[in-house]
Formats: structure tokens, sequence, C-alpha cells
């Protein structure tokens, strides 16, 4: 396989890339499929019933379209479904895709309700980091959030250079002002083991601070 994608001048990522049988690869596509059909159908049906009294043709648009535009639309199945799936005691397997279809909408809704989850997952899965960090911009942390997020880039947990960058570029970009963050930044930018995207990151976030204070 690698020599086929080679000649096109493309390089498999090993970490990404899996050979399944066929009926397995189906399963799991199929399987996300359904349950984001599901989750459209359970939408659907709240919007025609939400719009029955303004017009005798509801519309049959898809879901997605209502969801971007009319902010007010009820989460419950979003919710019901995050829950479901992505409960502490839910021993099923993390699905990427699902995460993240679910997340957006949760956010275009301002639903709250994968907050926790997703504080605990900037640990757990770092991989999910900027997902999860432009859920919490569209739902508008709240200063409990934010003390979470800084806890956790400053904690020893915190052990990848990119995703601290992550965190405090989001930190910086939101202007979200930390006395912690400050130290922070001021103990990074003289830690030369530490990647430079960091340390950039930081530099910036001092002077914006200073800035803001003059």
């Amino acid at each position: 396989m690698s020599s086929h994608v080679h000649k096109r001048g493309l390089n498999l990522q090993s970490a990404k890339t899996k050979i399944l049988p066929a009926s397995e690869a189906l399963a799991r596509f199929e399987g996300v499929k359904a349950i984001v059909q599901g989750v459209k159908k359970e939408l659907l049906e709240d919007i025609r019933k939400e719009t029955e009294d303004e017009s005798p043709y509801p519309d049959a648009e898809p879901v997605d379209l209502p969801l971007r535009t009319k902010r007010e639309l009820p989460s419950e199945a979003l919710e019901r479904t995050f829950k479901e799936y992505f409960a502490a005691s839910n021993p099923t397997r993390f699905d990427k895709t699902l995460f993240h279809y679910l997340l957006n909408r949760l956010g275009e809704a301002k639903s709250r309700v994968a907050v926790s989850y997703c504080l605990d997952a900037l640990q757990e899965r770092a991989e999910e980091t900027q997902a999860i960090l432009k859920y919490f911009s569209v739902i508008s942390p709240t200063e409990e959030d934010v003390r979470s997020v800084v806890g956790y880039m400053m904690s020893p947990t915190a052990v990848y250079d990119y995703q601290c960058y992550q965190l405090l570029k989001w930190l910086s970009e939101e202007q979200i002002k930390n006395e912690d963050v400050l130290k922070y930044c001021r103990r990074i930018v003289h830690d030369f083991a530490r990647d430079l995207w960091l340390r950039s990151w930081a530099i910036a976030y001092l002077g914006d601070t200073a800035t803001n204070l003059i």
C-alpha cells in the first residue's frame, strides 16, 4: 500500500492508518452514520413542531441549516446523544467523527453539556484540544472553565508543548488575562528547553498584557 501511495506524492501516517476487513470498516462508518441520522431525525421533528404554527407546510430542508440560523432551537436530542456515547460510564470506543459532529452542533446550540467531558479530555485526549477550544469559544467559557484550562496547562500532566501552545494561543486570542498565566509565561520565555512556538506565544501574551495595562 505504501508504495502505491508514495507514487502519488503522498505519505501514510502509521498512527492514523489501520487496515480492517471490509465488514468491520463498513460497520464503523455505518455506525456513526446511523447515530448522526438518528439525531438529525429528532432535531428535524423538533424544528417541525416549533414552526408548525408559523406555516401549514413545514420545511423539510436538512437540519444543519436551521441549526446554524436559529440559535434557540432545542438541543435535547444532541445532549441526550452526547451523554449516551461520551459518558464516563460508557465503555464504547471513542469515535472522533461523532465527537466532532456533536461538539460542533452543541456549540451552535449554546449547550454546555459537554464542558465537563471536554475539560477531562484535555488530559485524556490531547489530540482533540483544537476541537475542544473551538467549542469553548463558541459557548463563551465561564471563569471556572478558564481556571480549569489554566490549571491543567500549568500542571505536570500537561506534558505536550504543542498542546500547551494551543492552550496559550487560545487564551491570548480570547483576550483572557490571568495572573497565573502571566507567571507561567514569565517562566516559559526563559526555558530554552521548551518548543519555540510555545515560547513565542508566551512572549506575545506578556506583550499584550503589558500593552493593556499601559
